[in-house]
């Protein structure tokens, strides 16, 4: 009797709720919390990228990239900035993506005036430092006295033919005795030669003095070489060679705090290359939580590189050889594996010995 009147009870009940409107009540409140929880979760945003020079003696600013392609050397450093509209997240890995790889030809011609104190001889040579290969150029060398730094006599000018260089090729364009150029050993004046283009702009010059109580020229000023190594620091470093493109993945474990975060990660190559690339941003269950596409960049990789304050890098391939005056770029490599040779071949392992990172 008892069931019969609670079963009765519990219809009469159900009958009088109304399960739609419960229904319509029920649906707001889960969409209600389902929207708010996504609300709460927005998405991380990659807001642009700071982009920096491994080394200063290729570009000295640092550049924001947003649309433009921007130029740098033997390798580019990247700053992501990455806002954080939540709390902290952790991100466990980075994959980073070439998209496009090209190698970059450009033009990279150099002409140096340099001064063999051992030798006392004046060298000018041409330098082929970039990637393809140069055209015949004349340039105009001119001889002078100064004081005070200042020019105050013009002793001789001289137009001098360039050749049509290889990459990496050498080729030696004047070797003189200097006390066949400045006979005259002056207290008072000290002696420059200077290198100029066909526009007249002064892309070469050395300076010297007559030294009586050594009765030798020497070069005028001091190492004064302004450059910087790199910074040092523990970030992911991509390799990039000849034809490889390739998808690589770091394991970074960064906690990003809420708002704005830098990641970094550099990317060094051994050959002049113009390349895009896609960088994803995963947790630890390997889901995606950024997606970001990079535009063009273009990195120039400089066969040698040149910073003696005296323009000295390659003297001794002609002082010591009384014959030859040209070498190619896999002479000069042969050379340079001798351990007593000092030649400044660009390598990618030198640029990477002396970051502090790490690699995949």
């Amino acid at each position: 009797m008892n069931l019969k009147l609670a079963f009765k009870f519990l219809t009469s009940i159900i009958s009088i709720f109304d399960w739609k409107e419960y229904l319509t009540w029920l649906l707001t409140i889960t969409s209600s919390w389902l929207v708010i929880k996504v609300l709460s979760r927005r998405k991380l945003r990659i807001k642009g990228i700071v982009m920096n020079p491994i080394q200063n003696y290729s570009i000295t600013d640092r550049f924001f990239v947003t649309e433009n392609s921007t130029e740098f050397f033997d390798g580019v450093s990247n700053e992501m900035i990455v806002y954080n509209p939540n709390e902290e997240i952790f991100i466990h890995s980075m994959e980073v993506e070439i998209l496009k790889l090209a190698e970059y030809l450009y033009d990279d011609r150099v002409i140096k005036v340099s001064f063999d104190k051992e030798k006392q001889m004046i060298y000018v040579m041409e330098i082929n430092n970039g990637s393809k290969e140069t055209e015949v150029e004349e340039f105009e060398l001119v001889y002078y006295e100064f004081e005070n730094l200042v020019k105050t006599k013009i002793l001789k000018r001289e137009i001098i033919k360039s050749s049509s260089l290889k990459p990496g090729e050498i080729k030696l364009l004047i070797k003189k005795t200097v006390e066949k150029l400045f006979y005259q050993k002056n207290y008072t004046f000290g002696f420059g030669i200077k290198v100029l283009d066909r526009n007249g702009i002064e892309i070469s010059k050395i300076l010297i003095f007559y030294d009586y109580k050594n009765n030798q020229f020497l070069p005028y000023g001091g190492l004064g070489a302004n450059y910087n190594e790199f910074v040092q620091r523990k970030i992911p470093i991509y390799e990039l060679t000849l034809c490889e493109k390739t998808k690589k993945v770091y394991s970074i474990n960064s906690r990003l705090s809420k708002g704005i975060n830098l990641i970094e990660f550099i990317i060094l190559t051994d050959f002049p290359v113009i390349l895009t690339y896609n960088i994803k941003f995963k947790d630890i269950n390997n889901r995606e939580i950024i997606n970001y596409s990079s535009n063009e960049v273009k990195i120039k990789f400089k066969k040698y590189v040149l910073r003696d304050p005296f323009n000295n890098e390659f003297n001794n391939l002609f002082s010591n050889n009384t014959t030859k005056d040209a070498y190619t770029y896999d002479e000069i490599n042969k050379i340079e594996k001798d351990p007593i040779s000092v030649l400044p071949v660009n390598r990618m392992e030198y640029n990477k010995n002396k970051l502090i990172g790490y690699e995949l």
